[in-house]
């Protein structure tokens, strides 16, 4: 019995040569904007009878949601109560060695399927690093789905702006989404895109006044 790394609960359906964890796809019609998204380490805020329309995103710091990795099963009643959940967010830095890229990317996945697989509607998060990470960030990601992607600390020098840009790109041509949860700011170039349902970043809203600043 393998008791290590999750898969003592499950081995999903490989794809790739990495044998990522195959996501199944949301529906088209299934809208994205009729919820109210929180990250989730404010998930613990949302009252009872708010969660159905409550969308829980993971564009936030690791170490806010790695316990959901370490103990899969303790968490997931709670996020069936919530109308919908991101895959997790896992980071995945320029400067950190690819089998870390690798093995971070898996874990979204495995999640994300473990959660669909236990009654959670998910929408797959896509991410990517840079050219070569697209020979794998895409694979078991489903097409013609509902996705979301953040824009989150891509936007601040030109390297990662053009890495971030090669990405959507590359998202469109392969997955060809039905819609995309977009969380921060829209590059320019991808203003006409339709289907595009944006979240502003939690220091966006703090800036407006949405948030208090106590609720940081």
């Amino acid at each position: 019995m393998l008791n290590f790394e999750n898969l003592d609960k499950a081995i999903y359906p490989g794809a790739g040569k990495y044998d990522m964890p195959e996501i199944l796809p949301v529906s088209a019609d299934f809208n994205v904007s009729a919820f109210d998204w929180v990250p989730y380490d404010k998930a613990y805020k949302v009252k009872d009878s708010d969660m159905k329309n409550t969308g829980i995103h993971f564009f936030i710091d690791d170490q806010f949601f790695t316990c959901l990795w370490n103990r899969p099963s303790v968490y997931t009643g709670k996020l069936r109560q919530f109308g919908a959940v991101c895959s997790p967010d896992f980071s995945m830095y320029t400067n950190t060695p690819r089998a870390v890229w690798i093995y971070n990317n898996y874990r979204r996945q495995w999640l994300a399927r473990y959660w669909q697989e236990n009654g959670v509607t998910v929408i797959p998060a896509v991410g990517w690093v840079d050219k070569e990470s697209f020979d794998w960030c895409f694979d078991g990601k489903p097409r013609h789905s509902v996705i979301a992607i953040s824009s989150l600390g891509t936007q601040e020098h030109r390297e990662s702006k053009k890495l971030f840009a090669e990405g959507v790109e590359e998202t469109l041509k392969r997955l060809e989404p039905t819609q995309i949860l977009w969380y921060g700011k829209i590059p320019d170039q991808f203003l006409d895109l339709k289907n595009v349902v944006r979240v502003p970043t939690r220091w966006e809203q703090l800036r407006n006044g949405v948030l208090k600043k106590e609720e940081e």
